[in-house]
């Protein structure tokens, strides 16, 4: 599985699915986990939402202990699955979804560490899993047009620490949660502008 992990390395997800899907069965039990998300990873990247989450929440269902070191650091599948999956959520404004995953992982989320790395694999944080999950639910509030759940959960979060992954950047948790507060705010103002005009 090794040459298979390094196509994702590499960023080619079409030869690294043919054998992670070929030979998913045979995969020794310790690496599963591991492969089941990259290969969600890869689901997202191909825009195949649906596919992704069912790898995802089969993860959180039979693999919850399981622990990878296939990106490098040894670390548990559960925090990288719920953290990717509500980070494709929150994108596409689906707070359910966040929610569905933040109580799959309810009873460790304040224990577990999300390890943040930068484009180059270099580890530059390691940020609370529920501040992670609660970041992702505000941005799908956000994105489905229900700015006062959003900014209910960005208040909470003002005072966080960490870093968190933003649009393929790595930002200042507290920095992120500024920044959504504004424009939320600055798209109400417009609106309202436009109602008393």
């Amino acid at each position: 599985m090794a040459a298979a992990v390094q196509y994702i390395k590499d960023g080619d997800c079409g030869r690294f699915m043919t054998i992670a899907e070929r030979d998913l069965d045979e995969i020794d039990e310790a690496e599963k986990g591991g492969v089941m998300y990259l290969m969600s990873r890869c689901y997202f990247k191909a825009d195949d939402y649906d596919k992704g989450k069912a790898v995802i929440m089969d993860i959180l269902k039979t693999r919850y202990d399981a622990v990878t070191d296939l990106l490098g650091d040894r670390e548990k599948v559960r925090t990288l699955a719920a953290a990717l999956f509500a980070g494709e959520a929150g994108k596409r404004g689906k707070a359910e979804d966040v929610q569905e995953v933040q109580k799959a992982v309810e009873k460790d989320s304040t224990l577990d560490r999300l390890l943040v790395r930068d484009s180059e694999g270099t580890l530059v944080s390691r940020t609370k899993l529920s501040y992670v999950l609660k970041f992702h639910e505000a941005q799908a509030y956000k994105n489905s047009d229900r700015a006062g759940q959003a900014l209910s959960i960005l208040k909470e979060l003002s005072f966080s620490s960490g870093k968190i992954m933003v649009d393929g950047k790595i930002e200042g948790l507290r920095e992120a949660v500024d920044k959504m507060t504004a424009e939320i705010r600055a798209t109400a103002m417009i609106w309202l502008k436009r109602i008393f005009v």
